[in-house]
């Protein structure tokens, strides 16, 4: 409501209308969303034509609004232009790091640099610590420069005994991290955090290393004329896609995200301790709230419909969130029952529920990430509805992966129709929760170690053309 008070008296105030969106995405609300979606595009097109931006704001929540590419690169653009713009002066020129002087080689070794605030108990941190071991030692020397929290863990243990030289820049400005970059000689800065929360992105507008790589942290372009590639794979970041993005694309031959193949796979816990029926099926969608839209919630509606033992267990310990999907279910035509909700559990023991999920329901259009790795490490198959964005393919690009591209779908009809046709025949989803066992073992999804080899040769490409006088080209995937 106050964002919305706000925009009363200043329409074109862009972070006003899009953390209206969001909230109105995160409670579920979706008569205010409605409007807000409404706002949203009338303000992108005022700002369009005045070519005027109120003041700073993040892309972050178009995600979940919308998978049009041009309008998440505009946004970026606009979001990154407005941040550089809050900086003391002294920036270098926009764009990229002159070719003619070759990267330094201290020592001859080549410096990688690690920019990020999640290098904890977080979600990113379980995704890359087996490729972050792997490339420890290899060509890269690991210079990691951490502005996150020391919560003590395991996971962050292993991380700085697999970096050459750790970095706690929490308390540092982006022109002091930027400066220690500098000093440092890096090669490359991999700058993991977009514009997720506690982001320090705006260290790259310092363009502290030669060649500044997006990776893994942001679904999508940074809009950021300083970062020259964006990570992706063949199914995110089709090279015909170049278009929307302000980097280049670099894609990794099987799949963007990294994975652990030492995740582990604890002991199921039971259906009564999850708070499942007996003898029911199960679909499942863990993605949080702010992902679930009405137009894929009606089709989850509709499945229930079509499939009358089935229950639908979604993540939502907020009230106020459940009653409003139980009232929206209502008034689809199912029985607000039927809804099951879970809580936010840690890491290990909301793997331990995911095996009681029969089939997992993607969201879209900004697909499950982490979420979807997890469903498909704990045998769970996921169906999910391919779009035009790098956030609305992440799961199609797990699939495509793992051999399973006939779960990855172009359209809601089908996504829908499929799902029923699963849960209608249980020989042909048992075949493929084998199937997709079976790949979880032998596919390149899993292994870590597989996953440095190649992001390793794809960043050496990187500093070839560098090397070579050359700019920043998109880089098709090498098998």
């Amino acid at each position: 409501r106050c964002y919305r008070l706000l925009l009363d008296r200043t329409p074109d105030d862009l972070n006003a209308v899009l953390t209206a969106a969001h909230c109105s995405s995160w409670s579920c609300n979706w008569s205010a969303l409605a409007q807000d979606f409404a706002r949203v595009q009338t303000c992108i097109e005022r700002i369009a034509a005045t070519g005027t931006v109120a003041g700073p704001f993040s892309p972050f929540p178009l995600l979940t609004l919308t998978d049009d590419p041009q309008v998440m690169r505009w946004a970026a653009e606009q979001a990154f232009r407005q941040k550089r713009r809050a900086l003391p002066p002294g920036l270098p020129a926009p764009g990229v790091a002159p070719s003619s002087v070759p990267c330094p080689r201290p020592g001859g070794r080549l410096r990688l640099g690690l920019l990020s605030g999640d290098l904890h108990q977080h979600a990113t941190s379980v995704l890359v610590i087996e490729a972050i071991e792997a490339l420890a030692g290899g060509a890269f020397d690991l210079h990691v420069y951490s502005h996150g929290r020391d919560d003590g863990s395991s996971l962050r243990t292993r991380l700085r005994q697999a970096a050459t030289v750790w970095r706690e820049v929490a308390d540092d400005d982006p022109a002091r991290i930027a400066a220690r970059m500098r000093d440092d000689r890096l090669a490359i800065l991999l700058e993991m955090k977009g514009y997720t929360q506690g982001s320090r992105m705006m260290v790259t507008a310092w363009r502290p290393a030669p060649i500044q790589v997006a990776w893994l942290g942001y679904p999508g372009t940074t809009g950021a004329d300083c970062i020259d590639y964006v990570v992706g794979d063949p199914v995110v970041t089709p090279i015909d896609a170049q278009n929307g993005y302000t980097e280049c694309i670099a894609q990794m031959p099987h799949c963007y995200q990294p994975n652990d193949s030492g995740r582990p796979r604890p002991a199921p816990l039971s259906r009564a301790d999850c708070g499942l029926p007996p003898g029911r099926f199960v679909f499942g969608s863990f993605n949080m709230p702010y992902k679930i839209v009405p137009e894929v919630f009606a089709v989850w509606c509709r499945i229930l419909r079509q499939v009358p033992d089935a229950v639908l267990w979604l993540l939502a310990d907020q009230p106020v969130v459940q009653e409003r999907l139980r009232q929206a279910a209502m008034q689809a035509g199912v029985e607000p029952g039927r809804l099951i909700f879970g809580p936010l559990l840690p890491n290990e023991m909301h793997r331990a529920r995911l095996p009681h999920v029969d089939l997992f329901l993607d969201s879209f259009p900004c697909s499950g990430h982490t979420t979807a790795s997890d469903a498909l490490w704990a045998g769970v198959p996921v169906l999910t509805l391919r779009g035009r964005s790098f956030a609305s393919r992440v799961a199609a690009s797990l699939l495509h992966a793992l051999g399973l591209p006939g779960l990855v779908c172009d359209d809601i009809e089908r996504y829908g129709t499929e799902a029923a046709r699963l849960a209608a025949d249980r020989e042909a989803l048992q075949a493929l929760r084998a199937r997709l066992a079976e790949a979880r073992e032998v596919s390149p999804l899993f292994d870590g170690r597989r996953y440095a080899r190649d992001f390793e040769r794809l960043l050496l490409r990187m500093v070839e053309r560098h090397d070579a006088g050359m700019s920043p080209a998109p880089l098709r995937a090498e098998s």
